[in-house]
C-alpha cells in the first residue's frame, strides 16, 4: 500500500471516529433538552380536598418573610435573584416562617403551597420554617393553607395566607 493511501486511510479513520463521537453527544445533548423541557413544563398536581373554604376552627396562623408576616391580610414578599429562578441545577427555594398557636394538638394538618401538600404533622403552637423549593417558588403571589382533619377526614380547621415572589 503506498504511503499516499496509508494517509487517506488513517484520515478517513480519523474522521469516522469524529463523527460518530459528535454524534453521540448531540443525541445526547437532544435528549438532555427534552428531559430538561419535560421536567419544566411538568405540572405540579393539586392535592388539596375540594371545598370552598373560608376561614373556620380554632387557632391563629401567619406566614413570616424577611420583608414582614402575613398578619392583617399583609402580603409579604421574597426578593430572589432572577439567576436563581433560572437555575435548575441545584435545589433552590425560599425557608418561609411558619407562625401558629391555638390548634387543636389531637387532631393532624396539612400545610398546601399552591393547593400541593407540604406533609401532614401536629400543629400547636408552633413557631417553624417551611423550605418550599423552586417548583414553587416562581414570581408571583403564592397562596399558603393549613387544614385540619378530624377522625372522618372532614375539615375542622381552615386557616390561610398569602406570599408574593419578586425579582431584584
Amino acid at each position: 500500500m503506498s504511503k499516499t493511501k496509508k494517509l487517506l486511510l488513517c484520515f478517513s479513520v480519523i474522521i469516522c471516529g469524529l463523527l460518530l463521537v459528535t454524534g453521540c453527544d448531540s443525541t445526547k445533548n437532544d435528549s438532555s433538552k427534552s428531559e430538561d423541557k419535560n421536567a419544566s413544563e411538568e405540572v405540579l398536581k393539586k392535592d388539596i380536598p375540594e371545598g370552598e373554604y373560608g376561614d373556620m376552627g380554632n387557632g391563629e396562623f401567619y406566614i413570616s418573610t424577611p420583608s414582614g408576616t402575613s398578619e392583617n391580610g399583609n402580603i409579604p414578599v421574597f426578593f430572589v435573584d432572577e439567576d436563581t429562578l433560572a437555575c435548575k441545577d441545584y435545589e433552590s427555594g425560599v425557608d418561609l416562617g411558619i407562625n401558629a398557636w391555638g390548634f387543636d394538638g389531637s387532631k393532624l394538618y396539612t400545610i398546601y403551597v399552591d393547593g400541593i401538600s407540604q406533609g401532614t404533622e401536629q400543629l400547636v403552637d408552633t413557631q417553624t420554617s417551611l423550605f418550599v423549593s423552586e417548583k414553587l417558588t416562581t414570581v408571583g403571589v403564592h397562596k399558603v393553607e393549613v387544614l385540619q382533619f378530624d377522625d372522618n377526614n372532614n375539615v375542622v380547621t381552615y386557616k390561610s395566607a398569602q406570599y408574593e415572589i419578586k425579582t431584584k
